[in-house]
């Protein structure tokens, strides 16, 4: 894959680690380069109400990054929101950040 200048952008993904699998499946079957994984832990505690009904949320986190086309984010936070349900409050977060260069 070869990038333009200033047609790339560094993607980040913070997300429950439930999505992980399918997500990074996803990321590598639609251009993505360069996918970067990396474990972390939520700070939200949840009531005592919640955890007695059984809705807490996920504390175990994987923050995804890699590089997509500029033309592709839509698309990628298009699905995001739909099949991976980041509509939904506490289920994920995704930004990019453009890059001007990249050297390797």
């Amino acid at each position: 894959m070869v990038f333009e200048e200033n047609n790339i952008l560094f993607l980040h993904i913070i997300t429950g680690r439930r999505k992980k699998d399918r997500l990074l499946a996803y990321l590598a079957d639609n251009g993505c380069q360069l996918i970067n994984t990396t474990y972390a832990f939520g700070t939200i505690t949840p009531s005592h109400l919640e955890s007695l009904i059984g809705v807490v949320p996920e504390v175990e986190k994987v923050m995804i990054s890699c590089l997509i086309h500029k033309k592709d984010k839509e698309m990628l936070f298009q699905t995001l929101l739909e099949d991976f349900a980041f509509k939904k409050p506490n289920t994920g977060i995704a930004y990019t950040v453009p890059i001007e260069e990249v050297s390797f």
